[in-house]
């Protein structure tokens, strides 16, 4: 085909008139005849002798051109129309009319090379490679088929990347061909993978270190979500502390500042920690607002929240309260549910709606998290609104760090932030002193904080199941079981006693394991001092320790003293050891004051426990006269008594001939043994004496004869008893205060009491007699501060100082009290209107709100 196009173009010259081209006629005649070489030879001699020759650097580059040809070579071909075109522009101009004579025109150059670059790019084409799409650019850059090889260059080059799918070659494409159409994917498939490589470990620190180096990568804000999540997986105050300074700017310090303002909202606020000054204010308003105890009141048929001044905190919205007693009680809860046309909102004291959803319980879990129940599953929310876990049963908090969550009846801990640290697969989790047990199935593992706090960071719990059951000791040691062995186990996961075939005995002193008949000591202090580990015997106290083998030796834990090759040892009681060396027996205290001992004495303990749990202990000698020791051994007093209690720390009642006495712990007669019995209350001692009652006052050293028939009691600064049937009131002096008239006498104060005679109430000052209040038919005391009082007017309050908080006339008045605060809930029923009028008051009296409810309003907040 393309010897046949150079027959047609030769021909067509020599239709024209050829002048002055005797060697070119030769070159078409040799091209006529086929003879290419011929042809090619004297091209080459007619360049020789005419370098700027158009017209023969035409014929070559065309011959060139012709791929049927041997010498086919488009790259000579190319150079050699380049050449014409650039000789035809600066050729002599007779060369140029030789040119024109023999039919060529400039036309016929570009002709030629537009043909020669298209059969180039059909060339590369074929090849279809990067490099061939290269060089076509390179050497025609302003090629009509341009935009097509640079589409085919880029599309090879990136399918090149994509084999080898990493980073590095997808950094090197889009360096080589930053304009590419593939550049956006290219740039996309960079990033991810440089993503992955820099944070394969999942270790924070890298993607701290992604951060720093590639600040501008669109996974900046994927390593901010996953430093903020697991570097903080601790839920350590620090940890949300440090991920606020590192990064400001990042979306998610709102909600760590949200999580500290509920591990800590104090110190959070007295830092200088919250970087926008606006969620300073507002977090600062909401502490403020968290801590206002809240009423709930009906208004309009919707209920909302006033303080105590009154003031709406919360405007009336809820048709109905999730918590049913919500009016018998003081809101001081941060998260609020109700129903608004059926629909359950939770919403925060900010009025902030936090959640939405069928809600049939609240469980407040903790360090700002709450879980909202419906008939099916629950989700934990945090109180300011972001999601933590959904599709729960159950959540509490775990040591103060972590919460563990239920799922169909298993357990999981799972991190402030939503991270889930263990699967659910634990049939029990919980604390347990300072251990963290987890249970599955009949195997349990023990951990402690510091060892899980250390390995979340690290990967995951490292969790050992080596025990079948254990055994609380206290909160720094068990005894675990497996199979027939037993350990001690501590609190840092260490054995105090390892595992073996023996029975364990914790003890605060020493511990130590029954083998066979022998006990094993594992302390190695007590074996240095007692020269062995395996004992016979063991007697160990807070003061006293004695081991036996052959013969007894004694340690004196205050003194750390051993008394060696001891006959017998015997506790008395916690302070006091009997031991027996030869021919001599002794009585020892742990300040190694000594008693010497005989065969007629008897030793009995005395002691006295109060309601704090506190002792004092005594030690009771001798037979007829008996002695009193204290439990540093020091002699006290001694005397023939029948009986002696010790009734507190330094008081004793004594027997002799058959009646009673009380004696101080340095053998001093308080009150003589005169006495049919003897009871001590409260600094009291009351006596009973021929059928009448008497006291003795410790407080203001005053004896109150026996001439009672009721027990005395304190009522103020006087004494309340009952002569003839009928209360009254006496001073120390025995002076009637108030007259032996009284059905019965309630305290108001220290001047005034409540008289009741017959069936009405009197408020009576007690120094002067005068009636302050009277016409009382009930009195009630509500709290220590406020008296409920009835009248023929009606209900009413009056205050421990006398002072009417609520004038009586309402038809009921309940004290609503709860956490510690309280207010008073009067009512007014107007039966011409049909309509209750409730009425709050602070316990001073202050009025709180006012509202009128229908009968159906007031059923629903009534309190029984």
């Amino acid at each position: 085909m393309r010897v046949f196009w150079l027959f047609c173009w030769i021909t067509f010259l020599f239709s024209q008139q050829i002048h002055g081209a005797t060697d070119l006629k030769k070159i078409i005649r040799a091209i006529q005849k086929q003879d290419f070489i011929k042809a090619l030879e004297l091209l080459d001699d007619d360049l020789r002798e005419y370098p700027v020759n158009p017209g023969s650097k035409l014929i070559y580059a065309r011959l060139l051109s012709a791929d049927t040809l041997d010498f086919y070579d488009l790259d000579k071909s190319r150079r050699f129309i380049n050449e014409a075109l650039a000789d035809y522009e600066n050729a002599d101009p007779k060369l140029l009319e030789e040119f024109v004579k023999l039919g060529f025109a400039k036309n016929d150059l570009t002709e030629t090379y537009d043909s020669i670059r298209e059969k180039t790019f059909n060339t590369l084409a074929t090849e279809n490679s990067v490099n061939s799409y290269i060089s076509f650019l390179n050497i025609y850059p302003d090629s009509p088929q341009r935009d097509l090889a640079i589409k085919r260059r880029d599309s090879l080059a990136y399918d090149e990347a994509r084999q080898v799918n990493t980073w590095p070659a997808y950094e090197k494409y889009l360096n080589e061909y930053p304009q590419s159409i593939y550049g956006y994917e290219a740039r996309q498939k960079y990033e991810l993978l440089l993503f992955q490589e820099r944070v394969a470990s999942r270790d924070v620190h890298d993607y701290e270190r992604f951060i720093n180096d590639f600040p501008n990568s669109p996974y900046v804000a994927e390593a901010l979500r996953y430093i903020f999540k697991y570097g903080t997986l601790n839920n350590d105050f620090s940890a949300f502390e440090d991920y606020i300074r590192k990064y400001p700017d990042s979306p998610l310090v709102r909600q760590a500042v949200n999580i500290l303002y509920h591990i800590d909202a104090g110190s959070l606020l007295n830092s200088s920690l919250v970087p926008d000054p606006d969620l300073f204010d507002s977090l600062l308003f909401r502490y403020n607002e968290d801590r206002i105890p809240l009423i709930p009141v009906v208004q309009n048929s919707k209920i909302g929240f006033v303080d105590f001044s009154g003031e709406w905190k919360i405007s009336p919205t809820f048709h109905e309260l999730l918590n049913k007693h919500a009016f018998c009680e003081i809101l001081i809860d941060d998260v609020i549910v109700g129903s608004v046309n059926n629909i359950h909102i939770a919403i925060n004291r900010g009025n902030t709606e936090i959640y939405t959803g069928n809600i049939n319980h609240i469980k407040d879990v903790g360090q700002g998290a709450i879980l909202f129940r419906s008939d099916d599953s629950g989700s934990l929310m945090h109180k300011s609104g972001f999601s933590i876990i959904e599709n729960i049963d159950d959540a509490e908090l775990f040591e103060n760090v972590w919460f563990k969550v239920k799922r169909d009846t298993k357990w999981a801990l799972i991190s402030f932030t939503g991270v889930l640290l263990t699967e659910f697969r634990f049939d029990e989790i919980y604390e347990l002193g300072k251990f963290c047990v987890f249970q599955r199935g009949d195997e349990i593992a023990l951990s402690n904080i510091q060892s899980l706090s250390r390995e979340v960071g690290e990967g995951g719990f490292t969790l050992e199941y080596k025990y079948d059951d254990f055994e609380f000791v206290n909160d720094s040691l068990l005894i675990g079981f497996k199979g027939d062995r037993e350990c001690l186990v501590n609190d840092q996961l260490n054995f105090e006693i390892p595992w073996g075939l023996h029975t364990v005995h914790p003890d605060p002193i020493v511990n130590y394991a029954r083998e066979g008949n022998k006990l094993r000591i594992y302390n190695d202090d007590v074996i240095r001092k007692v020269g062995t580990s395996s004992v016979e015997e063991l007697i160990i106290t807070n003061n006293w320790l004695a081991a036996k083998n052959t013969s007894w030796q004694l340690l004196n834990l205050a003194t750390q003293r051993v008394y060696e090759n001891l006959d017998s040892v015997k506790l008395i009681n916690e302070y006091a050891v009997y031991i027996s060396d030869g021919d001599s027996s002794r009585i020892m205290f742990p300040t190694e004051q000594v008693l010497d001992f005989y065969e007629n004495q008897e030793v009995v303990e005395l002691e006295f426990r109060n309601e704090n749990g506190l002792i004092s202990e005594y030690l009771l000698t001798g037979e007829e006269d008996i002695s009193v020791w204290d439990q540093e051994g020091h002699f006290l007093f001694h005397g023939k008594f029948e009986t002696i209690q010790c009734i507190s720390d330094s008081l004793f009642r004594v027997t002799k001939n058959d009646k009673q006495g009380l004696i101080d712990r340095f053998g001093y007669y308080i009150l003589d043994p005169d006495y049919d019995f003897i009871q001590y209350k409260d600094g009291l001692a009351i006596v009973l004496k021929d059928g009448k009652i008497g006291a003795y006052d410790f407080v203001n050293r005053s004896y109150i004869s026996e001439s009672y028939e009721a027990s005395i009691s304190r009522f103020g600064n006087n004494y309340q008893t009952k002569i003839e049937g009928k209360w009254g009131l006496i001073n120390d002096e025995e002076v009637p205060v108030i007259p032996f008239t009284a059905n019965e006498i309630k305290y108001l104060n220290d001047s005034s009491a409540w008289i009741m005679s017959d069936s009405s109430w009197v408020l009576v000052n007690i120094s002067s007699g005068q009636i302050l209040l009277s016409g009382i038919s009930q009195v009630d005391q509500l709290s220590d501060e406020l008296y409920q009082i009835i009248t023929p007017k009606g209900y009413g309050v009056i205050g421990i100082n006398g002072e009417i908080m609520v004038n009586p006339n309402f038809t009921d008045i309940q004290l609503i009290e709860f956490m510690g605060m309280s207010y008073l809930k009067a009512e007014h029923y107007v039966p011409e209107a049909d309509i209750y009028v409730v009425v709050g008051y602070k316990t001073d009296g202050t009025r709180i709100f006012s509202e009128a409810y229908t009968e159906s309003e007031y059923d629903a907040i009534y309190c029984e």
